[in-house]
């Protein structure tokens, strides 16, 4: 039966798939491979592998290594097409693709593209990946033909020829390169006309010289990026599209190509030397230049050279580095020249202690009295991790020699034995110095990215080496170094510091008393007093440990994070770095869940603010309830808080819900009843959205009684319904899309739509097209929103819409990247309207934004496609007036954050008609002003100033009458004076 469905030329290729499949399972039953030879000349079998699937090579891969190869490479000589194809798919996809019989067997399909039929596994282009990884010269005549005549697989056969060097394939890559434009194209071509002998040294020097020119500058260099990266421009800074550019000059491909071999030949070598002596004279930059480009070279010629501009003192810094990474290498391939350094004075002998690697050298250097060759030993002894005795390179620190004394004092830095961080420490009484490396052991102010330094490291480590800045861990490490040093009465500091401006955790040592610091923000910390026992125990677990013997933990990861551990007194201390995931247990972690411990009883909180502004109250500061926003009249002071205990236990619900959902194993369940239960789930996802949200009154600093929600703070949506039959973007606060009993919403981003819900309706669309960022009018009569003609890639426009005849009209401004209504303004009965470059969202926080017009949001940024038309948007960003009733707009200038904040609520009003109380931070002064804002005339006027905390005009509320502010702050809720 099975074989009759295969054998059916009628039958679906997918059916006679799945029946080979099953008699390929099936093992080998009687008459099994004769039947499969006698399938092989039906053409028709051959379309199941082109529709992606595996056809007659099931039977193949399920069969032991090797039975079927010689049977296919006897069937390649076929003269039936068919089975000449399905052999060579069959050995294609054999574990002896790459064996030489089977390549040899394939050499015809290399000049005649119609011998076999490649299905959609391009079995073709894997017999020449095939032969780019094999050692088999007989194929270059066809690869020849191959770059001659097929453009498909060109690429791919010229990758080939670079292995085999063969300079019969010269003429052929050159036709290829005169025909290419592609920049990346041409430099496989390049590389391999290189490798085949196609351009000779000269020619490479002249290539190299006019592309060292090129980039020696920096408006060449530009000039040269442009070129390099006009494939993957997408529209100039200002918005519009650049004019098609030619193609990078030949000359430059050759030479960068040229530049970036591994080892070139000698000869061009030899000439690229004498050029740059002679450009040391004419044109220095062109030479550094070239001279940089040399370094990554390697071989016995250019070893050569290095070695005699270390030995005549000409080498740079970058020059002995990138032999320095090479050592090994120098040494294999140019022993007599490396031997000569021995008789080298100065900086040349200690460098070439440090390239030969032998130890009795280093000792020898030790016991001379040439301090340049001991300064150049230390120097580079440091960088490869050279063993020498710690106690004779520490009498090296008295030196009166100062280069050399810092040599030394590098070098045992480096080491980090407990011997020689005493000696080092010792050299610096009472500086609180702190030892270790965090990623290298990089001194204070010396640059630390090289791509030489890179390779040294590398060839040290076995993994390569990137510089961070640690600017966070740097900066802490020193307050706590300067605090060390001007309180006599602190002894000691113990502390795990992570590259962060917050989460420090610090153990203080006094004379008197031992107090645990937590660094909650940079505005407020939490502490306590440890006890002896406490203490006694978490000093133990360091001996015991050794923690102060640990080497840093480097993983090299994106997700990985900085922390480091820091014990120092007066004379000093050491740091264990670690970069890795959190969850990675090793002991330097198991040190950190110590410090954690700390945390988690009997901590005072104190804020930082309460030193600069007398009167500040902490009035919430509950770890089971956040303070969301804060309301007050009169004596009615009411917050919301979101009860952590009652979000997990919703959590806990909803997981269980949507386990007993998906869990269920009944294979006769009906699909409707499976939908079913998820909109269950879904629906009741929705209603607990804000169910451990409340507004309390304040009970003696805890929150009290449920209260109602202010009017004047909307924050919990009526609306948390699910609307399975519509994708409705339902986050936009409710306030903003809503007036009477009607609101507005727009469909998910790409699927369109603008809605209408009455009352607690399902949502009716009632327009079709691609809308964002609606509001309202207070009226209720029009919606305005951000609309995008084809999608979002495109400069987006805003219309109005009448919400009683549905009827839409376009704005009288040009369109732009970012065109939304931010907010509806009362006093001058208009929505104000943003329109700039960049993103076409409305951001749920206020941007940051100042008050002469520059804008930094990042969210929702969509990229314009390449071959988009010129970009019409404003160079700088711009804000509209916009009439509703009659689209009628008017340009105006201001502050506008405070509309811009406008998210959970309305401004505050003051009392004053148009006038509103606002929070601006300014994150230069690292400062939030609190004022009046007229909404008239967009002017803030700061009355309260508020140093270190960052808040928005949605986390405050201004109390005239009792004059204070209240704000809430991290999950807080605070108080301070209005006039401070």
């Amino acid at each position: 039966m099975l074989q009759d469905i295969v054998e059916n030329k009628s039958a679906a290729w997918a059916q006679r798939d799945l029946a080979m499949d099953a008699l390929a399972v099936n093992g080998d039953w009687k008459g099994r491979d004769e039947w499969y030879i006698s399938l092989l000349e039906d053409e028709t079998l051959l379309t199941i592998q082109d529709n992606g699937n595996t056809g007659l090579t099931t039977l193949i891969a399920m069969s032991p290594p090797k039975k079927w190869t010689e049977k296919m490479l006897e069937l390649v000589k076929s003269n039936n097409f068919a089975v000449r194809s399905a052999a060579v798919r069959n050995l294609m996809d054999s574990s002896d693709s790459k064996r030489k019989d089977v390549l040899e067997a394939m050499l015809p399909w290399l000049t005649n593209a119609n011998w076999a039929k490649s299905s959609r596994d391009g079995e073709r282009g894997q017999l020449i990946a095939a032969l780019a990884e094999s050692d088999f010269p007989e194929s270059v005549p066809g690869l020849i033909s191959i770059v001659m005549n097929e453009e498909e697989f060109r690429t791919a056969a010229i990758g080939a020829l670079i292995k085999y060097k063969d300079i019969r394939a010269v003429p052929a890559l050159r036709f290829a390169l005169s025909l290419e434009e592609n920049l990346e194209a041409r430099s496989i071509i390049v590389q391999a006309l290189l490798a085949s002998g196609g351009f000779s040294d000269d020619e490479q020097m002249t290539a190299l010289e006019a592309y060292a020119t090129l980039v020696s500058t920096p408006k060449g260099l530009e000039e040269f990026n442009s070129y390099q990266y006009q494939e993957y421009y997408e529209g100039d800074e200002d918005g519009g599209d650049k004019p098609a550019q030619k193609p990078l000059p030949l000359p430059i491909v050759i030479g960068k190509t040229v530049g970036e071999q591994e080892e070139p030949t000698d000869g061009l070598v030899v000439r690229a030397v004498e050029r740059v002596k002679i450009l040391r004279r004419t044109k220095p930059s062109v030479a550094d230049t070239l001279a940089g480009i040399m370094q990554k070279w390697k071989g016995p010629a250019i070893y050569a050279e290095i070695l005699r501009q270390i030995r005549d003192g000409e080498a740079d810094t970058e020059t002995i580095l990138s032999v320095l990474a090479k050592r090994k290498d120098v040494r294999e391939k140019v022993p007599n020249d490396l031997a000569t350094l021995r008789g080298a004075s100065g900086t040349a002998r200690g460098i070439g202690a440090c390239l030969i690697e032998d130890e009795n050298d280093f000792l020898s250097i030790l016991s001379r009295t040439d301090t340049e060759v001991q300064t150049a030993m230390f120097a580079c002894a440091r960088l490869i991790r050279v063993k020498l005795p710690v106690s004779e390179v520490g009498t090296f620190l008295n030196s009166p020699n100062k280069l050399l004394a810092l040599a030394a004092e590098r070098w045992l830095e480096s080491e980090d034995s407990p011997q020689a961080r005493t000696l080092v420490l010792a050299k610096h009484p009472n500086e609180a110095v702190i030892l270790g490396a965090r990623q290298a052991f990089v001194p204070e102010g010396k640059a630390s990215e090289s791509k030489n330094l890179d390779a040294v490291f590398e060839s040290v480590n076995g993994f390569q080496y990137w510089s961070l800045p640690f600017s966070e861990l740097k900066k802490s490490e020193e307050k706590l170094r300067d605090e060390i040093k001007a309180n006599p009465d602190l002894t000691a500091v113990y502390a795990v510091l992570p590259d962060a401006k917050s989460g420090q955790q610090v153990i203080r040592v006094y004379k008197d008393k031992i107090v645990f610091t937590f660094e909650e923000d940079t505005a407020r910390y939490r502490e306590k007093t440890l006890t002896a026992k406490e203490f006694e125990n978490f000093y133990n677990f360091l001996i015991n440990n050794k923690i102060d013997s640990l080497p840093p933990f480097n993983d090299f990861c994106e997700e990985c994070v900085s922390n480091e551990f820091v014990m120092f007194g007066r004379v000093g201390g050491r740091r264990v770095f670690l970069r890795s995931v959190n969850n990675e247990k090793n002991v330097v972690n198991k040190l950190f869940e110590y410090f954690e411990s700390f945390k988690k009883e009997n901590l005072k909180l104190k804020y930082r603010l309460s030193d600069k502004i007398k009167g500040l109250e902490v009035l919430l500061a509950d770890e089971n309830f956040t303070a969301r926003a804060v309301w007050k009249k009169d004596a009615d002071l009411r917050v919301l808080v979101e009860d952590k205990l009652e979000q997990a236990k919703i959590e806990k619900d909803l997981t269980e819900l949507q386990q007993n959902i998906y869990n269920v194993e009944s294979e006769e369940e009906e699909p409707a009843q499976r939908q079913a239960q998820y909109l269950t789930f879904m629906k009741k996802r929705a209603e607990m959205i804000f169910a451990h949200y409340s507004w309390r009154n304040l009970q003696n600093g805890k929150p009290g009684a449920v209260a109602e929600q202010p009017l004047e703070i909307p924050f919990l949506s009526k609306n948390t319904q699910y609307f399975p039959e519509s994708a409705v973007y339902n986050f936009v606060p409710e306030w903003r899309v809503r007036a009477g009993n009607i609101e507005i919403r727009t469909g998910e981003l790409y699927e369109g739509g603008l809605y209408k819900i009455i009352d607690s309706s399902n949502p009716v669309k009632f327009r079709e097209g691609l809308y964002a960022n609606p509001i309202v009018t207070a009226d209720g009569k029009w919606a305005i929103v951000t609309k995008a003609e084809t999608n979002w890639n495109e400069p987006k426009t805003v219309v109005r819409v009448n919400l009683q005849t549905g009827r839409e009209y376009k704005i009288n401004v040009p369109p732009s990247d970012a065109f939304y209504p931010i907010a509806f303004v009362g006093s001058h009965n208009k929505v104000l309207l943003y329109r700039g470059k960049g993103n076409f969202m409305r951001s749920g926080e206020a941007t940051a934004e100042t008050a002469d017009g520059e804008h930094a949001e990042e969210m929702w940024t969509v990229p314009r496609r390449a071959n988009a038309k010129p970009n019409p948007s404003p160079k700088t960003p711009e804000y509209y007036l916009f009439d509703a009733n009659t689209g009628a707009t008017q340009l105006v200038k201001g502050e506008f954050r405070p509309v811009i904040q406008q998210t959970v609520r309305p401004l505050q009003p003051t009392g004053n008609p148009g006038e509103f109380w606002a929070a601006i931070f300014d994150a230069k002064m690292k400062e939030t002003s609190v004022g009046r804002y007229n909404e008239k005339t967009f002017v803030f006027q700061p009355f309260a100033k508020i140093p270190d905390i960052n808040l928005s005009s949605m986390d405050i509320w201004v109390d005239e009458k009792d004059a204070k502010i209240y704000f809430v702050y991290l999950g807080h809720l605070l108080a301070l004076p209005l006039s401070n």
